[in-house]
């Protein structure tokens, strides 16, 4: 999980384009694994906030990436919060 982050640090907003496809990824392994995966997870995903959204080109752009984002975090923790 965490090699997401080290791409988001080394290549930034290259990775733009993909940032929906990382947060799914991200989000289903949350979902399938155990507890254990939730620290390196949510510090993947402030990685991935840190170093292509706040990177990002333009105001507008920026706020598409944190709001998805921020959505894919919220529906995942909505989730957690029914299973336990």
């Amino acid at each position: 999980m965490k090699i997401f982050g080290k791409a988001a640090s080394i290549f930034e907003e290259a990775l733009v384009p993909y940032v929906q496809r990382i947060i799914n990824t991200l989000c289903k392994k949350a979902k399938e694994e155990s507890a254990e995966l939730n620290g390196p997870i949510a510090e993947t995903i402030g990685q991935i906030t840190f170093h292509i959204v706040l990177k990002a080109g333009n105001l507008e752009s920026q706020f598409e990436l944190l709001s998805m984002v921020l959505k894919s975090s919220y529906t995942l923790l909505k989730s957690a919060n029914k299973n336990a």
